[in-house]
């Protein structure tokens, strides 16, 4: 399964949305952050508010925002 989440973007599963980076360079398994956004935001939002996808690709780390 983890393979094929390395593929997508942004995704559905059990009805809730969520968004995956991972940085282009990763080989094998990384680090996962989980970035919680609060009532009322999305994972797009946070992903937009925190630049953690530049810090993912600079320490190598995925992110994923639910």
């Amino acid at each position: 399964m983890l393979t094929l989440l390395l593929l997508l973007q942004e995704s559905t599963l059990d009805g809730r949305t969520y968004r995956l980076h991972v940085p282009k360079d990763a080989k094998g398994p990384v680090p996962l952050v989980l970035a919680l956004h609060g009532a009322g935001s999305s994972g797009r939002q946070m992903e937009g508010l925190t630049g953690f996808n530049a810090l993912a690709d600079q320490h190598g780390f995925a992110v994923v925002y639910p």
